[in-house]
């Protein structure tokens, strides 16, 4: 999933920021214990705020940013691993 990207970079940020809530929201909601999360984001505003929030939640995380990506693209994924959170 990704929110369609306007080119205004406050927008674009919250938007995204928006987005991960929502990805967040359905780990916390479905995820098994020590599960796995893979997600795609875009440098911005809140990009420090969602990777602190993701180590609270996860043991491992490591940001990665493809080969196959443009430099200037501001793209990145976050692989985290081992979540820590028991579902019901």
């Amino acid at each position: 999933m990704s929110p369609n990207i306007s080119g205004n970079k406050i927008i674009d940020s919250k938007n995204i920021y928006d987005l991960y809530k929502v990805c967040i929201n359905l780990c916390i909601d479905k995820l098994i214990f020590n599960g796995c999360m893979v997600i795609k984001l875009f440098y911005g505003y809140y990009t420090e705020l969602i990777i602190k929030e993701i180590k609270n939640l996860f043991n491992y995380i490591k940001i990665l940013k493809p080969v196959s990506s443009k430099k200037k693209s501001s793209e990145f994924y976050i692989v985290a691993k081992n979540f820590k959170i028991f579902n019901k």
